[in-house]
């Protein structure tokens, strides 16, 4: 019998990076070790100068790392990218590196790159660029989705969960754009005759929630503290009717069109000061592939295809997302083709 493939999962800092390169490594049939990360001031030089190293590591994580090495590596944002290479190295250039994302580093050096449309990454044979990240809800168990039904059960149907998550430029978020916010949450409240799920990100400013919900005029139940252990977030995918999210993040985004329910919009102000050019094409392409420079995200450039594509509707546009079609997807025979060789 064929021993099977060994693949670990890099994690670092951002829980919807870990959380999309963990449901990859689901899609695989191979043996998967998750490697909890943790980094040094060091993190912060570029990855062009660290070059295929763990000198951006802990102690203790570096202590982590060692023969036998793995068959593949999935990492994801540019923390990784470094450790990643490493490994390669360590193993004589056996284990296939996979990277979600920016690696910010020589695309060359990677097996697969992995990339959405925000990224706007050049066209290389080892670059697939999908229309969303790997973003599914979480399974909840029954006693969690029961504790959570009976704490909603006096909110009128349907049930709105909205999701908020932070501005960051070019990105604005400010007081004119919070009251918008809440008028069109009314709106929506008013169209529907439902109730709202106020909730909070990780990366949430702690008010924020409480600013949305005094302009509230319909019932409402709020979290504004992100709280890892009674966190409402993965019980209302399961169970709100539909849902909103602010337009900071496409993770996000993605993993409310993924419940197949109705998903609106609010997009958030850009920044007139914001820089855009693009790596698809002539030196600039050069530059994104050697490593030396990146464009910018353009997270507002995403949402709005998605919003012409019908995945998701403008809030306040008075329309109804359809389910998601997706293009053929092939990033899983792309990683079983790597894992074969």
């Amino acid at each position: 019998m064929l021993k099977k493939k060994s693949i670990w999962v890099l994690q670092g800092v951002r829980a919807g990076d870990n959380a999309q390169a963990r449901e990859l490594a689901s899609l695989l049939d191979a043996d998967t070790l998750v490697m909890d990360l943790k980094f040094n001031a060091l993190h912060h030089f570029p990855n062009i100068a660290v070059g295929a190293s763990v000198v951006t590591l802990t102690t203790n994580s570096r202590q982590k790392l060692h023969a036998p090495w793995p068959d593949m590596v999935i990492a994801t944002g540019k923390r990784a990218a470094p450790v990643a290479r490493w490994i390669k190295k360590q193993s004589g250039r056996v284990t296939k590196i996979v990277h979600l994302g920016r690696p910010r580093a020589r695309l060359s050096a990677f097996d697969l790159v992995i990339a959405t449309p925000q990224y706007g990454l050049p066209h290389e044979p080892n670059v697939v660029e999908r229309q969303l990240p790997f973003a599914t809800p979480q399974k909840v168990d029954s006693a969690e989705l029961e504790k959570w039904q009976k704490i909603w059960a006096d909110l009128p149907r349907p049930l709105i969960a909205v999701a908020m998550g932070n501005a960051k430029f070019p990105l604005r978020f400010g007081p004119s754009d919070v009251r918008e916010f809440a008028i069109r949450l009314n709106d929506l409240a008013n169209q529907t005759k439902g109730s709202l799920l106020l909730m909070a990100s990780p990366r949430t400013d702690p008010s924020l929630v409480d600013r949305v919900a005094v302009a509230l005029n319909f019932p409402y139940k709020k979290y504004g503290v992100f709280d890892k252990d009674n966190n409402p977030y993965q019980a209302a995918l399961d169970l709100s009717d539909r849902f909103v999210a602010t337009s900071d993040s496409i993770s996000m985004i993605s993993e409310l069109i993924n419940t197949g329910k109705p998903v609106d919009v609010f997009e958030l102000p850009v920044s007139g000061l914001r820089v855009r050019w693009s790596a698809k094409q002539g030196f600039a392409a050069w530059l994104s592939s050697s490593g030396l420079l990146q464009p910018p995200r353009d997270v507002p450039g995403m949402v709005r295809k998605l919003i012409e594509e019908g995945a998701v509707c403008r809030l306040g546009s008075g329309k109804v997302s359809k389910p998601f079609k997706r293009n053929g997807d092939v990033v899983v025979s792309r990683l079983n083709g790597l894992l074969e060789n």
